[in-house]
């Protein structure tokens, strides 16, 4: 599963296909500008791109590695960023994995990554970018709200005092 780790914290991702039976390699996308210290953001503003393409390769080399490792029957991508992969890069995965996008953010105005969605299954949380990829490019993307996950429903026990609540505004 490829996501950044913003996403995996809020999706649970990795714990909830495990859950399912699922035997999972997490592969984390961040941003170079999400890892990256303050000058070398500054840096590469400035126009000093070499650390973010550094980043971009070592990434790129690192998701290779993993797919090489672990021969996995399906690579899925939750919010796909175009910058890490080549079409021709995906077509070589797909040899020997399925390909999955599930996008939990609008894809409508993210036009850089139709040219990527063509050839796979396409998941979007948004019920607007079923029509939107219909209607702009002919993908056939499929609804898939974000779902229930049991890291969120454990319960904490009792609370070691009572806690007074005030609500403040009009109905």
């Amino acid at each position: 599963c490829a996501i950044s780790s913003m996403n995996n914290e809020i999706l649970r991702m990795q714990q909830s296909l495990n859950a399912m039976g699922h035997a999972v390699e997490m592969f984390y996308m961040d941003t170079y500008h999400a890892t990256c210290s303050y000058w070398e953001k500054k840096w590469n503003k400035a126009g000093f791109k070499q650390g973010e393409s550094r980043y971009n390769q070592q990434k790129k080399e690192e998701f290779r590695r993993l797919v090489v490792r672990h021969r996995p029957d399906c690579l899925l991508f939750v919010d796909f960023e175009a910058r890490f992969f080549t079409t021709e890069e995906l077509a070589e995965y797909h040899k020997t994995s399925r390909i999955a996008f599930w996008f939990v953010d609008e894809v409508a105005g993210h036009t850089e990554v139709e040219a990527y969605l063509r050839p796979y299954k396409v998941f979007v949380y948004e019920k607007d970018d079923v029509d939107y990829l219909a209607g702009h490019y002919g993908i056939q993307a499929v609804y898939c709200p974000v779902g229930y996950s049991d890291a969120y429903a454990q319960y904490a026990g009792n609370p070691a005092k009572s806690i007074a609540l005030s609500f403040v505004g009009s109905p």
